[in-house]
């Protein structure tokens, strides 16, 4: 029986390159990207891996660019490529299978801090008058909004910011839209800029909950974007299925992610896939509570002698390489983790498509 949801398509422009396949590659093969000092305004120099070097005008399909955030960047050069992968880049092409109004954006990211940052500094340096171009990019919506009308879809478009689990969320919230009949297809995930603001936020949150702030974790930025649309629409349109997604959740408890994740898996262990499950990827502080059937892979343990800071990306991660790498076999039924020091905790329950 195939699973009700399914992912179809998967677009990455990360460190590793800026197609899926040249991401999976390099997590299949261990090999991380190359590491970069960026200077905060303030406290510590911190390391980033940087999106790999390429054209945006290119890949945006447009010399308009320069008003556009880093971030903004960053979602519309994988919306793009995600679209272009369905063949539904060019609207005309897209409306013969789906109304607009029947897609829907929902991303998930931590901020385009930098946009913010930039746009206080103006106000502090001439408080009679802030360049209007400033403005637009400190509004959280608009890396997604952006990207729905460049390519003219009109149904819901939602960011959501609660820190690293927020792609998870937004995956989670897309599967209940398309239960609900809300929509036919969704583009969900997540994305990450690694800017000197990024990095004093990083430095103040580690300070916050008590963590060494002199050494900081290598900020990891980019965008994963995903399609989910139900296994019949995937049939009808004659898109081949590359993970399916039996269930997606989450749940919070104020500081301690352990209590947030144990009721993920209580919630989940009722499921008839659960206990076919042999692998956990796990994303954020390593948590022993997992069952004993579940081999454990963490992805940011994966970077030999460095702490990695994915954000919203780590799951993301994870999810495209269940889905392209050869690693893992047809069949296979993971679960995939995203948890944070705030409280956050996300599960999903997946299998690598029998297609």
């Amino acid at each position: 029986m195939p699973t009700p949801h399914v992912i179809t398509a998967i677009s990455a422009l990360t460190p590793f390159g800026t197609t899926a396949s040249a991401c999976s590659q390099a997590l299949e093969r261990g090999t991380w990207p190359s590491v970069k000092d960026i200077d905060p305004p303030l406290g510590s120099r911190c390391p980033a891996a940087f999106v790999v070097e390429h054209d945006a005008r290119e890949l945006l399909g447009t010399r308009n660019i320069n008003q556009l955030d880093r971030l903004t960047r960053h979602v519309g050069i994988g919306m793009r490529s995600l679209l272009t992968t369905l063949g539904m880049e060019q609207a005309e092409t897209r409306c013969r299978h789906l109304p607009d109004d029947r897609i829907s954006i929902v991303l998930g990211t931590t901020g385009s801090f930098q946009s913010s940052l930039d746009y206080e500094r103006e106000a502090i340096r001439d408080a009679c008058y802030v360049q209007p171009s400033l403005m637009p990019n400190i509004v959280l919506n608009v890396p997604a909004s952006h990207a729905a009308i460049r390519h003219g879809i009109r149904g819901s478009c939602i960011t959501l910011t609660d820190g690293p689990c927020s792609a998870m969320k937004a995956l989670a919230m897309s599967l209940t839209k398309l239960k609900c009949h809300q929509i036919d297809l969704a583009l969900c995930g997540g994305a990450e800029e690694a800017t000197s603001a990024t990095a004093l936020v990083c430095e103040a949150l580690r300070t916050r909950h008590g963590l060494d702030a002199s050494s900081l974790p290598v900020l990891f930025e980019g965008a994963v974007l995903v399609a989910l649309e139900s296994w019949t629409s995937a049939k009808k349109s004659g898109r081949l299925p590359l993970l399916g997604i039996h269930a997606c959740l989450h749940r919070f408890a104020a500081g301690q992610p352990e209590q947030a994740l144990s009721s993920c898996l209580d919630s989940l262990d009722t499921h008839p896939d659960f206990e076919r499950a042999t692998t956990a990827h796990i994303c954020g502080p390593v948590l022993p509570i997992l069952p004993e059937h579940l081999t454990v892979q963490h992805l940011d343990g994966t970077w030999p002698g460095r702490a990695v800071e994915t954000g919203t990306l780590g799951s993301m991660l994870s999810l495209l390489d269940l889905a392209l790498s050869d690693r893992h076999q047809t069949g296979e039924v993971a679960l995939v983790i995203q948890t944070d020091l705030a409280g956050n905790a996300a599960v999903a329950l997946v299998e690598k498509s029998r297609s």
